[in-house]
């Protein structure tokens, strides 16, 4: 069987652009459980986590887009080292009002955003 040269389709929905930049994921009661991250790639479905490879990481957490002040319900797809797939269930917008239970998500962002 001859090899084909077509290229194979991304089973991403949504293109990714490549980022560096400053994460925090978040989970746990009131979400007061943390780790920093690094923000490899970026799509309106998911992202390319740096962290280190020891760091453990529950099915699901919120990830604390900081220069964007955005927080995203987040579901583990892969994890390879220091690097994880993750897949966007819920997209929040920190710089508005929230609901009382993403309030420790806001207060995250607010000490880590850029004055």
């Amino acid at each position: 069987m001859a090899a084909s040269n077509a290229p194979i389709a991304d089973a991403r929905r949504g293109a990714r652009r490549r980022t560096l930049l400053r994460g925090r994921i978040c989970w746990g009661p009131h979400h007061a459980i943390s780790a920093d991250c690094t923000i490899r790639d970026l799509s309106e479905t998911g992202a390319q986590l740096r962290l280190p490879a020891t760091q453990a990481l529950p099915p699901t957490f919120a990830l604390v887009h900081v220069s964007e002040g955005t927080a995203y319900e987040a579901a583990l797809a892969w994890r390879r080292d220091d690097l994880a797939g993750v897949k966007f269930m819920t997209k929040h917008d920190l710089k508005a009002s929230v609901p009382r239970e993403l309030m420790p998500l806001r207060q995250t962002w607010l000490a880590l955003a850029p004055s």
